[in-house]
């Protein structure tokens, strides 16, 4: 057998590479990972006002409860996920475990649940239709409806509204498969001035471990804005000085990403930040400033 004969017989050997395998989709990969850096760049940063994206961040959750709270079996749903976004989106079910929180209002009935999309196939549930269980122990959210084919560098969390008989209080949240719903109470806010007005802020993923308000004023007095963030597990911070805050004592803390104020409220723990305009010079007097301005419960 001579060097030909040798390589036919590797060539007939050796089977084809499948087409899906031998062209990737490169376009598709560049684009998510585009997007995923964009979220992440704008979470790290601390914007408000714009899309947030959650990374892979794991803590301890001690307002799941010491029982079990998934009788459903897996909380993470599988699904083969094509290389490229569908053409017809709407025939996509809104996907088991697609809300991981959600805020409740002051008076704790009105809750605001967030399903998250499918950054993978550019998908988001706009169109939602969720509906409540209440029970002595949780609150059983259930939710139906088809995605919607969304440009991939807009697929954000679609947030919905439902109404509780009676307010949460420590009863679970849960969805209709069981998984965990994290709750953020606004109750743990300060009330702003009539002249603060809330900025619409979008999110590309929350995963249960924070969320972040954002806040504005012009027009009277200075031009200010501040974030306001609250999570399960608390950053270690340079902290500066103890502050009465209403009923609560704060913490002022100074660092690099802006100075602020932290509290606790139930098991969460919140954080202010005051975005710093041009020419502040110390920006923890303009926090002290604010803490005096706003009304602490």
């Amino acid at each position: 057998m001579n060097e030909r004969d040798l390589t036919r017989l590797l060539h007939e050997a050796v089977p084809p590479i499948p087409r899906d395998i031998a062209n990737p989709p490169l376009a598709t990969i560049r684009r998510l990972a585009r997007h995923r850096q964009a979220v992440l760049v704008l979470a790290a940063a601390g914007l408000v006002g714009v899309v947030v994206g959650v990374g892979g961040v794991v803590v301890a959750a001690p307002w799941q409860g010491a029982g079990p709270v998934r009788p459903g079996g897996s909380t993470t749903p599988t699904s083969t996920v094509p290389t490229t976004p569908l053409p017809n989106a709407t025939e996509i079910p809104t996907p088991a475990g697609s809300v991981r929180a959600a805020v409740v209002s002051r008076d704790s009935t009105e809750v605001t649940i967030y399903v998250n999309p499918d950054y993978l196939r550019c998908i988001t549930f706009p169109n939602v239709q969720p509906s409540v269980d209440e029970r002595p122990d949780r609150v059983i959210v259930t939710y139906r409806g088809e995605g919607e084919a969304t440009e991939c560098e807009r697929t954000v969390a679609s947030p919905h509204v439902v109404t509780l008989a009676e307010p949460l209080g420590d009863r679970l949240m849960v969805d209709g498969d069981g998984t965990t719903i994290r709750p953020f109470f606004e109750a743990g806010l300060p009330v702003l001035p009539a002249e603060w007005e809330a900025i619409p802020s979008d999110y590309g993923s929350l995963d249960g471990t924070w969320f972040t308000w954002g806040f504005q004023k012009y027009g009277v007095g200075p031009n200010r804005q501040v974030q306001i963030s609250a999570g399960a597990a608390a950053t270690p911070r340079h902290i500066v000085e103890e502050v009465d805050l209403g009923s609560r004592i704060g913490l002022l803390f100074d660092g690099p990403n802006y100075p602020g104020v932290r509290w606790t409220a139930g098991d969460l723990t919140y954080e202010m930040r005051v975005i710093p305009n041009e020419g502040d010079a110390e920006i923890l007097d303009g926090v002290r400033l604010l803490i005096d301005e706003f009304n602490w419960p």
